[in-house]
């Protein structure tokens, strides 16, 4: 598989996703005609796309002098030109401001994933089937999303599973039931950082992420209903002036049509008044050929 440089490109040539489906459906039983599962094998590639361009940029590209950046293809599923276009996007200023933010957002973080290449859902999935004959509570999904084969725990991992440990082993205080290994996860993880996704992407729904769902869902309502309302008082402006300009243009119209029939009325009297000088004149004109010499 091609890794190139935008998804535009993969979705213009269906090709590629033809190509991708075709291989899981060697292990997988894939409906091609199924739009769920297209749409979640699609969803599946593009983050396979975006894993492989990451790790062939850190390792052929980043902090890599520029003289000794390849000017050929590292790998075999890349051609010379795919190879350069991709160098030649990494090397924008806007590709350099967003890998810039993004290794700022990065050193931010407090507990590093440690599942390899698999998000969390995956790998839970994976851990849950080894341990059927138990069930595997929160904070053990936790420890085992954030724990290295080869490294074990971090030291800030440390002290949030402890802490955690801790507050599960603790009697409920005031408190009609205790809480639940969810509720405390969500817990000490909102105390390190409001915006802790944890628990959303390794699938599992608390009251408080409902209850923020559900509030954020309430603001999104508010915003579009706030928008629908500024767009009707502006509607309803533009259509308060068209009435206006109908109303002058009516009232321009009645003036251009009393002026006209005026005018009208002076032109027919005109012409009364020229008749009769005419007939005045011709009767003087008359008279003077009757009394001639």
């Amino acid at each position: 598989m091609p890794i190139l440089t935008h998804w535009k490109h993969y979705k213009k040539d269906e090709t590629h996703m033809k190509e991708f489906m075709g291989k899981l459906s060697v292990r997988l039983a894939v409906d091609e005609k199924d739009k769920p599962t297209v749409e979640a094998c699609s969803d599946i590639l593009q983050k396979v796309v975006r894993q492989r361009k990451y790790l062939l940029k850190k390792k052929y590209f980043t902090d890599i002098p520029a003289n000794q950046v390849r000017t050929t293809s590292p790998v075999s599923s890349l051609t010379d030109d795919q190879w350069l276009e991709l160098m030649q996007m990494w090397s924008t200023a806007k590709a350099k401001a967003t890998a810039a933010k993004y290794r700022l957002n990065r050193a931010k973080v407090r507990h590093h994933q440690k599942t390899g290449s698999r998000s969390y859902i995956p790998h839970l999935y994976a851990y849950r089937q080894k341990n059927k004959d138990r069930e595997v509570d929160a904070v053990e999904m936790f420890k085992v999303c954030h724990t290295s084969d080869k490294t074990g725990m971090t030291d800030e991992v440390k002290e949030t599973v402890s802490t955690m440990e801790n507050m599960l082993a603790q009697p409920a205080q005031d408190m009609e039931t205790a809480r639940s290994s969810t509720e405390i996860v969500s817990k000490v993880l909102t105390q390190n950082s409001a915006a802790s996704t944890f628990l959303k992407n390794a699938g599992i729904e608390t009251s408080v992420s409902k209850s923020v769902a559900s509030a954020a869902r309430e603001a999104q309502l508010r915003e579009q209903l706030q928008a629908e309302k500024e767009r009707a008082d502006h509607l309803q402006e533009e259509l308060d002036t068209l009435k206006k300009k109908a109303a002058d243009t009516e009232e321009s119209m009645a003036r251009t049509q009393e002026e006209v029939r005026r005018t009208q009325q002076e032109m027919e009297e005109f012409r009364k008044k020229q008749e009769a000088n005419d007939l005045i004149l011709q009767r003087i004109l008359g008279l003077k050929s009757g009394t001639g010499p």
